[in-house]
């Protein structure tokens, strides 16, 4: 039998096939490398720059054309509007009617036609005012801001005449007709005249004004610590000044905002107590001493400050006879009424209540002083009217 030939007697045919095969496995596999490799392999910055570039365009590109796309739909909506507005007042029905026998449409008189043109000018008359806009009358709201503010003023002096006379209030050179100027005019709370708080304002105004307080300027030279800040924008609670530890002018006022606490001792003050003051009936106290206030202390205290526990007018230049309506205090408990130049005697009302509630009186009773002219049964202290005070 013939032997099998031999890889050595191999044909060079074959061999150049194989070498080809060879090849092509060789060029196979670095492909599949290549590509694992590629996978792997982030991308450069250039790269990612240019990607980022061309997304970027593509979203301007994209939000353009919806952009341009919502345009066109919008302007497509206006005219369709526009057009459907238009063909209802102007609809070719006018020209003709329907026949109500047999349905038939006819043409319509002259007469018709007119009458039925006016009532869609009218239509469109009434269509077109909804989008015009409305004028206001400046000079009607003039003349109402101008009735208003008059029937104000009309109000408060109708209140204020309650407590002040009518001749003060008509008076232009008394402090209670400037006063109530000032809360009508000037004051820039500009409070109505059923404000709770209106009488308590002009009547602090009424005090300023009584005591050498100017308008003008609103005077810092009422006291030798300034105005107080009264006749001030703020609340009346706020008409005070705090001088190292001690407050001058409204200390307090209540949870209602009603004063209770009116302190304007050693300012300085001058000039007589309006009897206005007896209507700040919220006071529980009342400290005026040490000034220069001149004629009789006001009834309406004892006639108004059913509140008031603390009395104190001492140290000034008051004459005249002690009020018996002082008596009528139902919860005083110090009356401090000496260095004064009072004269008659203490009123029985006042020694009445000095057995129930007033526990501390103090008058010029000093029967040693032949100047002094008050005599007093009562009193828990009597003083020389000048500088000493005994039991």
């Amino acid at each position: 039998m013939p032997k099998s030939p031999s890889s050595k007697h191999i044909s060079k045919e074959q061999l150049n096939r194989l070498d080809n095969l060879n090849k092509k496995r060789i060029e196979a596999r670095r492909q599949k490398v290549s590509l694992k490799i590629n996978r792997k392999r982030k991308p450069s910055l250039e790269e990612k720059s240019a990607s980022d570039d061309n997304t970027r365009e593509r979203n301007v590109s994209n939000n353009q054309m919806v952009g341009m796309v919502s345009l066109l739909i919008t302007i497509i909506t206006c005219f369709f509007i526009i057009g459907t507005i238009l063909f209802h007042f102007s609809i070719p029905s006018i020209f003709y009617k329907e026949n109500s026998n047999n349905n038939d449409i006819i043409p319509i008189s002259s007469e018709e036609y007119e009458n039925q043109q006016q009532i869609q000018q009218q239509q469109q008359h009434n269509f077109l005012s909804m989008f015009r806009p409305t004028t206001i009358n400046t000079m009607d709201n003039n003349d109402n801001y101008v009735n208003n503010e008059k029937s104000r003023a009309i109000n408060i002096e109708r209140i204020m005449s309650k407590i002040t006379s009518i001749n003060d209030l008509s008076n232009p050179n008394t402090p209670q007709k400037h006063a109530l100027d000032w809360i009508i005019h000037h004051d820039k709370r500009k409070l109505q005249s059923n404000s709770n708080h209106l009488i308590q304002r002009y009547v602090l105004t009424v005090i300023y004004l009584s005591t050498g307080g100017t308008i003008i300027n609103n005077n810092n030279d009422w006291t030798q610590y300034g105005n107080l800040n009264f006749l001030s924008s703020m609340h009346e609670c706020h008409w005070k000044h705090k001088h190292l530890k001690r407050i001058l002018g409204v200390v307090s006022c209540n949870e209602h905002m009603y004063i209770t606490n009116l302190l304007l001792s050693a300012c300085n003050l001058q000039g007589k107590l309006p009897s206005e003051i007896g209507y700040l009936s919220t006071l529980e106290t009342l400290s005026l001493s040490d000034n220069n206030f001149i004629g009789r202390i006001p009834s309406t205290i004892g006639y108004n400050m059913k509140s008031l526990e603390y009395l104190a007018l001492d140290s000034n230049q008051l004459t005249g006879s002690i009020p018996d309506e002082l008596g009528y205090l139902p919860k005083i408990e110090q009356m401090l009424l000496q260095f004064n130049a009072f004269s008659g005697t203490i009123p029985s009302s006042i020694c009445k209540i000095r057995k129930t509630v007033l526990w501390n009186l103090w008058t010029d009773c000093n029967s040693r002083n032949n100047m002094i002219l008050l005599s007093c049964l009562c009193c828990t202290m009597c003083c020389d009217g000048l500088s000493s005070c005994s039991i």
